[in-house]
């Protein structure tokens, strides 16, 4: 890809956005512990799926007292994270996270998700950055404290990859010839739009996560794995979009699938194929998400000259991806400071080529101002470094990644079904 710089004006505080064609499982709210004073924290949700956000407010200060807030956890490596902000209470000696301000710690400004996104921890140094390992699997807990004086005040977050009534279901290559993890929501009768998705160049099946969170609000999910899985290749050569499409397949035969609404979602590397998916299955596939994307068919990842192949044929590197069969709506976001390739380049055309093609179907580009590469992560979760190679800012590519998740749900929910 071309990676070279281009300057993208914004005309919004969030984001670019480029327009054409046509027109949770969470408790109820929960008090903290407190010890002495009269402080006490009360939270929207103590237990929520991992990506929703979560209410804050700390109450019982003298108006206008200071107060340092901390957050602390603990990955699935053991690793400890660590957060701080600094606030002031307003008249009626609250801190409402979503209102006020943190004037210093790991984080400063108005955000109500700034403790847990912002916990740091220690680098290794020779790593040129550290992710929160969440695991996907298990729930993790952030515990909130704030001492002021002799009074002090505890509560704990639970974020939740699989929330009740959402059921897994591995797959193998061995079983069903791709591998792969279902994700269903809970029965609610009748059926729904449901979604493919697959990660890029990192190999493994990473966007379990994402598929947990959107059965969370209701989709039906299937994440794939491609290369670097038991019965897969060892690395991105001469994978085949047929993979993809048994995979497809399997999906839309399930009960609550609406086979006539499959969305394809990828990103980075994996949008090549995603997008290839969508072009040569159109009966199959109705519409793809693509994030932090390329426009071209790439070479195979680390070397090799091919990464995919249609038909037994490897697909020639460097051409444009074709989107003119494409049969459903197209949603593509990038950071507009994407330094590790020039998805900002790809997104707008991937615009244009669908424009050419007269495609009838919705499709939005969106560019997100400070942001990197790592939009792509999931929303809220503690990323260290990365920044010299991959683009944005931390604050950056965290509102990045959460504003992408509602441009996704936005997505899906206005599909029929």
């Amino acid at each position: 890809m071309n990676s070279r710089s281009v300057r993208v004006a914004a005309v919004a505080a969030i984001a670019v956005v480029l327009i054409a064609g046509c027109g949770g499982g969470g408790s109820g709210s929960a008090q903290g512990v407190a010890s002495g004073g009269g402080l006490r924290f009360s939270v929207s949700a103590a237990s929520a799926g991992a990506y929703d956000p979560v209410d804050v407010r700390l109450s019982g200060l003298k108006p206008g007292a200071a107060v340092t807030i901390t957050s602390d956890s603990a990955d699935f490596d053991n690793v400890h994270w660590h957060g701080s902000g600094q606030f002031q209470a307003d008249a009626s000696g609250v801190v409402d996270l979503a209102k006020q301000p943190s004037t210093a710690g790991t984080y400063t400004g108005v955000d109500e998700m700034g403790l847990l996104w912002s916990m740091d921890a220690p680098q290794p140094a020779d790593s040129a950055g550290v992710n929160f390992d969440s695991n996907c699997s298990a729930p993790f807990s952030v515990t909130l404290t704030a001492v002021v004086g002799k009074a002090s005040a505890t509560t704990t977050l639970t974020r939740l990859w699989q929330v009740p009534g959402v059921t897994t279901t591995a797959l193998s290559v061995a079983a069903e010839a791709f591998e792969g993890r279902l994700v269903m929501p809970s029965s609610g009768g009748g059926t729904r739009p449901a979604v493919l998705l697959f990660g890029g160049s990192e190999g493994g099946n990473l966007e379990t996560c994402r598929a947990e969170m959107l059965a969370e609000k209701g989709f039906p999910a299937l994440a794939v794995g491609y290369f670097g899985e038991p019965g897969t290749p060892k690395t991105l050569n001469d994978i085949p979009i047929e993979y993809f499409a048994k995979a497809a397949k399997y999906l839309a035969g399930q009960p609550g699938v609406d086979r006539g609404h499959i969305t394809v979602l990828s990103l980075s590397r994996g949008s090549e194929a995603a997008l290839l998916l969508a072009q040569n299955y159109p009966d199959l596939i109705h519409g793809a998400i693509v994030m932090a994307p390329s426009a071209q068919v790439g070479r195979g990842f680390p070397t090799g000259p091919h990464g995919w192949t249609l038909g037994g044929v490897e697909l020639p590197t460097d051409e444009t991806i074709p989107v003119d069969k494409i049969s459903g709506p197209v949603l593509a976001l990038t950071g507009a400071d994407d330094k590790l390739w020039g998805s900002f380049i790809a997104v707008p055309q991937i615009m244009r080529e669908l424009d050419a093609a007269h495609n009838p179907f919705p499709h939005k580009a969106v560019l997100y101002p400070n942001a990197g590469h790592d939009m792509v992560d999931d929303p809220w979760m503690p990323v260290i470094g990365h920044l010299d190679e991959r683009g944005g800012t931390r604050p950056g590519n965290v509102a990045a990644a959460s504003e992408s998740w509602n441009q996704i749900l936005s997505f899906l929910r206005a599909l029929p079904h």
